[in-house]
């Protein structure tokens, strides 16, 4: 082979795969090919797609039980342990991307927008459980907790300014992914323990899926990361996906499970009500010939007098 050097035309940046260290202008890429690769895996217009519409899910995903609680007037059924865990994991991550406002628009909107709706549901849980003024206390609370949100978020992203970047990382991004997933624990308990699955809208797991595997999709489409490093960077919508399976699975149980409990009571309470009308009828025979008997006996003393 003859060696090309570094000024060459068509000579590439990276060392040649030999052993030699040469670099050969019939296996390395010209330039123009560098230029014509693609991008992305898929195609562009595409990419944009998922990214808008993962944006839009996130910002719309509590929106559905927001919804639900003011039809019904009650947040019964619903864990508010998942809905404040979410909602600390929503104001650690607004703060830390908060770093790059530019950058990460998308994700502080995401972000926000979920803070948001949080706010206005545990105002729900307080409001709804008062008989008076209830609008103006749920609007009101909703307020408050928004601007206490907004201001812990502030302080997050002073905080995170401050720190080194490795610690900024692991409290900013890895901590707020791990109380996502670990938010559907409480939700997972209330549809054990209260054996029902209806305070629940599951427009929420709808709207949390589509955006999290279209976000997925969007960290794999570039050319130029590899998969390892893409499924770094997507663990946390993926676990999110995978908590979401559990929870739907843990649902679905219930509900099968409901009607066969159901009817093995209504079996039991039948059998008892048989038990009891013999034990009752056996009872009422026994007393009937002692009844019969004191009538015939009662004419002979009343004659015999």
């Amino acid at each position: 082979r003859t060696p090309v050097s570094d000024s060459a035309p068509g000579a590439c940046a990276s060392p040649c795969s030999t052993s030699l260290g040469l670099r050969s202008a019939t296996t390395l890429p010209t330039m123009a090919a560098v230029v014509a690769a693609p991008a992305y895996r898929i195609p562009e217009l595409l990419v944009q797609v998922l990214g808008i519409t993962g944006t839009v899910c996130w910002i719309l995903m509590l929106a559905p039980q927001a919804v639900k609680n003011f039809r019904k007037q009650s947040t019964e059924g619903l864990s508010l342990g998942m809905v404040i865990i979410w909602h600390v994991a929503s104001v650690i991550s607004t703060g830390y991307f908060a770093k790059d406002v530019d950058g990460n628009f998308f994700a502080i909107l995401s972000f926000g927008s979920c803070g948001l709706f949080c706010s206005l549901i545990e105002a729900q849980e307080v409001a709804y459980k008062r008989e008076a003024r209830r609008q103006l206390l749920l609007w009101g609370l909703t307020t408050l907790l928004f601007a206490t949100q907004v201001g812990a978020s502030l302080a997050f992203y002073g905080l995170f300014s401050a720190m080194p970047d490795e610690a900024a990382y692991l409290i900013g991004n890895v901590l707020p992914s791990i109380l996502l997933g670990a938010g559907f624990l409480p939700q997972i308990h209330e549809f054990t323990s209260s054996k029902s699955i209806g305070g629940y809208s599951f427009g929420v797991t709808l709207f949390d899926v589509v955006g999290c595997a279209t976000n997925s999709a969007v960290l794999f489409a570039p050319a130029s990361t590899s998969i390892a490093d893409a499924a770094r960077e997507a663990a946390p919508f993926l676990t999110i996906i995978v908590m979401h399976v559990v929870l739907v699975a843990v649902a679905t149980a219930v509900v099968c499970r409901v009607p066969r409990v159901v009817k093995e009571a209504q079996v039991q309470t039948e059998d008892e009500d048989t038990e009891d009308a013999g034990s009752s009828g056996s009872s009422n025979s026994d007393s009937a010939p002692e009844a019969n008997l004191g009538q015939v006996r009662m004419p002979e003393g009343v004659i015999g007098a």
